[in-house]
């Protein structure tokens, strides 16, 4: 397989991908590790945090809070989400929590509105149904995908009242997380009616609200655009055990977000091809499945090659509370090699980062090799830039990484002659410049380029012919949802090896929060 094909790669430059499973949680004992290493540690934990915030709106400079005081609500805020399941888990003593946080930072916030949510948050936030330890602040739980949210009931007029008078501006934690060992039910990924009701009721007394997405999935977020008073939002992600500092300093405006998003926000989950096949679909007689017939359109290569106008939110998106100028000033295609570069300029009043994202568009043949309508080809993020400061990037990546798998007739990776538009973009939906490069002939990679391998299909024995989504036939071809019969080989597929072990899971950087 060709180096960089599978360009599956991440735009959000410093966020960290936890991939999640059903395994045990990895950890480790604090020991005698030198505790100048842990605050080193800790310290990288907050920045990487700080930097894969990914800002999605800011109306009337609600953010940074410059002194604004908060009132915040959801279960979240209390019993956030440190790290998904299994590989991804927390297990920690002492977490920062969000209330830690805001204290170091001196951001200022209602005790009453804490008080309601941490007593709630102790007794029924969490739903004991599903076998994956979490840790969070208030002690080691039992949690499944999302939390039990406060009953917009408890948040009495007496309540909000007091709340008004304390501050215009509330904050709204969202919190969801998730494990590799089954999909999530649709409803995990939209508003659930408690929090339905919670937001109407905090809308119609604050002026200004921010919300904070605390997940591990990409969920729905058109109701961002439902109610007035949301000013502001952002994804903070499911954070580990220090993070939350990052989200406080990111608050207060000592971190500027520079996270951009590596996945699509659509108006509905719904609209992913995905979609159809995803959930708790069992087999006649068997365990769970899932059916990829989606081919290549997964994320923004399906959205920007068939269906644009359900995105809210592109792959590659994200604000600062400054603002950025980009031009390319220079480009080439020399030796197998495209290079952008491009000069990136703080135009604002506050210092910041901003990322340069290169796109390519390959020639497209109806009927022949499947082929997003645009990909990414390479990135790279300043430093911090004061304001006026300008730094140039160069962005390269090979030609031949964007060629695409022919797997009906060459069976290998083909560079197809034609037009190739070379794209700067802000996003993959917003570009500022291009440029364009002609290849004259097809060219064909049947060997690998590292071990010298013959690149041949290796399951066509298992394929029957069952429609994978087309660029050519996109109606006829999008998925739909085949009840299957379990076989021998899956019957048993899901079941754990013997032996299994027990014993207690050691606990990792006890008491370093501080």
């Amino acid at each position: 397989m060709k180096k960089g094909m599978l360009k599956t790669v991440s735009v959000i430059m410093s966020l960290v991908l936890l991939v999640v499973s059903f395994a045990p949680c990895a950890t480790a004992t604090s020991g005698d590790i030198d505790p100048a290493i842990i605050a080193e540690t800790k310290q990288i934990a907050i920045d990487i945090e700080g930097e894969g915030i990914v800002l999605l709106k800011n109306e009337d400079n609600v953010l940074p809070l410059e002194g604004k005081k908060l009132n915040i609500f959801g279960a979240g805020s209390v019993c956030p989400f440190f790290g998904g399941a299994g590989s991804g888990c927390v297990t920690s003593d002492n977490p920062v929590s969000f209330y830690d946080a805001l204290d170091e930072e001196g951001i200022e916030y209602n005790a009453e509105l804490r008080k309601i949510y941490e007593d709630y948050c102790g007794t029924s936030a969490i739903p004991h149904t599903q076998n994956t330890v979490i840790n969070n602040a208030l002690g080691l739980v039992l949690a499944k995908s999302s939390l039990k949210e406060l009953p917009a009931s408890k948040l009495t007029d007496k309540v909000m009242n007091n709340a008004k008078a304390y501050s215009d501006t509330a904050l709204v934690m969202i919190s969801r997380t998730s494990a590799e060992g089954t999909d999530l039910e649709d409803e995990v990924l939209r508003l659930n009616e408690t929090e339905k009701e919670m937001l109407e009721k905090v809308n119609a007394t604050f002026e200004n609200i921010i919300v904070l997405f605390n997940i591990a999935n990409v969920m729905e977020m058109g109701w961002l655009e439902d109610y007035e008073n949301i000013k502001a939002a952002a994804i903070v992600w499911i954070p580990g055990e220090f993070g939350l500092l990052g989200v406080a300093q990111m608050l207060k405006g000592e971190v500027n977000p520079s996270g951009r998003l590596a996945d699509t926000v659509a108006y509905s989950v719904d609209d992913h091809p995905s979609s159809e096949c995803f959930g708790t679909n069992k087999y006649n007689g068997g365990g769970y499945y899932v059916e990829y017939l989606e081919g290549i359109y997964v994320g923004y290569r399906y959205f920007e090659t068939f269906a644009k106008d359900k995105v809210q939110y592109p792959f590659g998106y994200g604000l600062s509370y400054t603002t950025f100028d980009k031009e390319m000033t220079a480009h080439s295609v020399e030796d197998g090699v495209v290079s952008v570069s491009v000069k990136i300029t703080n135009t604002g009043d506050r210092s910041g980062k901003d990322t340069a994202q290169v796109y390519y568009s390959a020639p497209y043949y109806e009927g022949g090799i499947e082929k997003s309508a645009i990909c990414l080809g390479g990135y790279a993020k300043t430093d911090l830039l004061a304001p006026g400061e300008s730094q140039t990037l160069t962005v390269t990546f090979d030609v031949d990484d964007m060629a695409s798998y022919d797997h009906k007739n060459e069976q290998a990776w083909v560079l197809e002659k034609g037009t190739y538009t070379i794209i700067l973009g802000e996003n993959v939906r917003e570009h500022i410049d291009s440029f364009e490069y002609e290849l004259a002939e097809d060219k064909i990679m049947k060997y690998d380029d590292v071990t010298g391998t013959e690149i041949v299909n290796r399951f066509d024995d298992v394929y029957n012919n069952f429609p994978v989504l087309s660029r050519a036939d996109a109606e006829g071809t999008y998925p739909v949802f085949r009840q299957l019969d379990a076989t021998e080989a899956t019957k048993n597929v899901d079941k754990s090896p013997e032996p299994q072990t027990e014993g207690e899971v050691p606990k990792m950087a006890l008491n370093m929060t501080k």
